[in-house]
């Protein structure tokens, strides 16, 4: 069940159930305001979440519908919800890294060569000072975007 169909059902039991949000938040331990976040999905349900509402009256058997199938991979990252064997995201990887790098690796030298500016020596050195630095840079965002920002 996707996020947006479980707030709407949670809402509409608990419309029905005629349960504010107040009385729903200080069940959960939150404000109304943070409730509301959750039912307007500012805020993600959690499978800690799920597991604090399961235990408000009435609202036992909310989930019943394998909801983790959808929960356990929210805040996840990449490498940790890739479904195929690893070695094809790293190859994945590799090759998004390899052909971002060949650009920024000559996209310097090119540009000086089209200005008419320096000479072949100072563009060798210019482009891999760039290239260095720029090759860092991506892998760090390689590395954070796969592994550590949950998704």
């Amino acid at each position: 069940m996707k996020q947006q169909e479980l707030r709407e059902k949670l809402r509409a039991r608990r419309d029905r159930l005629e349960y504010s949000q107040e009385y729903m938040g200080a069940k959960l331990g939150i404000s109304q305001a943070a409730y509301s976040d959750i039912e307007t999905g500012k805020t993600k349900l959690t499978e800690k979440l799920v597991t604090q509402i399961k235990a408000i009256d009435k609202f036992e058997d909310f989930f019943q519908e394998e909801p983790d199938k959808d929960l356990k991979s929210f805040g996840q990252t990449i490498v940790e919800k890739w479904p195929w064997k690893k070695k094809s995201l790293y190859l994945i990887i590799a090759i998004i890294g390899w052909a971002g790098l060949d650009v920024v690796v000559r996209a310097p030298a090119d540009f000086m060569r089209g200005s008419g500016a320096g000479t072949e020596q100072q563009y060798d050195v210019i482009t891999g000072m760039i290239g260095l630095g720029l090759t860092l840079l991506v892998a760090l965002f390689i590395y954070w975007f796969f592994w550590v920002k949950k998704w």
